[in-house]
């Protein structure tokens, strides 16, 4: 069955059970399921070809909840994008392992996101502009989740429990990076 075809199978099935969605909301919520499908198929593959399975889960527990919560950098390119979120989740899992970060000053990460989530609040894409109630909900819950994970994280270091305390600081590093080229992006590129 093409592409195509399933989709409109999909939102022909849904307007059947009467649930009200706009076609074109429903084609960027089936456009980005694909995008996500196609990550972890990839993603997966390769974490099992280079024996990384458990970072690569361990790396996606804490990405997750913070990129749907702060949002971030998006490229315009589908393909480039998804080329680039599979380099970052294998190479942020390939170096979970190390122990680079094994440190109370990497601690200070923390610190950073959380002065970032209070002058930026999360980054949204110019095509999906966040309300000022959306913007301040997901501050709320951005907040939340980095105070958490710091309570993780230094429990995971009180205990040398260095994989988990490694994928936390990354990805407080990566959504660093990403909240903060996106608020870049939106300020000087798209103005």
């Amino acid at each position: 069955m093409a592409k195509d075809e399933l989709k409109l199978k999909i939102y022909s099935k849904i307007q059947e059970l009467n649930i009200a969605i706009n076609k074109d909301l429903f084609d960027y919520g089936y456009e980005i399921l694909n995008q996500y499908i196609l990550l972890l198929l990839f993603s997966i593959i390769i974490s099992i070809l280079l024996e990384i399975q458990k970072e690569l889960i361990l790396f996606y527990i804490f990405f997750v909840p913070l990129r749907k919560n702060m949002g971030g950098f998006h490229f315009e390119n589908k393909k480039v994008c998804l080329i680039f979120s599979i380099i970052i989740s294998i190479f942020s899992s390939k170096i979970i392992r190390a122990e680079i970060f094994v440190s109370e000053k990497w601690s200070l990460v923390f610190l950073l996101m959380l002065v970032n989530i209070f002058l930026l609040g999360c980054q949204s894409h110019p095509n999906k502009q966040l309300t000022k109630f959306e913007n301040k909900k997901y501050k709320q819950k951005g907040l939340l989740l980095v105070v958490i994970y710091m309570c993780i994280g230094i429990c995971c270091l009180d205990y040398n429990n260095f994989e988990i305390y490694n994928s936390i600081i990354l990805n407080i590093l990566i959504n660093y990076i990403s909240n903060f080229a996106m608020f870049i992006k939106n300020e000087f590129i798209f103005k």
